[in-house]
């Protein structure tokens, strides 16, 4: 207030918005090593059993 701002977050009553606020809840998924890195010989045939 020593500034003359105002930082009070409480909803004003006359102010209406259109905005609709959107959530997407994201799952996470273990991912399984592709084929190409084993043929590639990126990653050893060893690990195919740790995957």
């Amino acid at each position: 207030m020593e500034y003359a701002i105002n930082i009070d977050i409480r909803p004003c009553e006359k102010a209406s918005s259109n905005v609709i606020p959107m959530f997407r809840v994201l799952e996470a998924k273990p991912a399984q090593i592709p084929d190409w890195a084993f043929t590639s010989n990126v990653i050893h045939y060893s690990a195919m059993g740790a995957a």
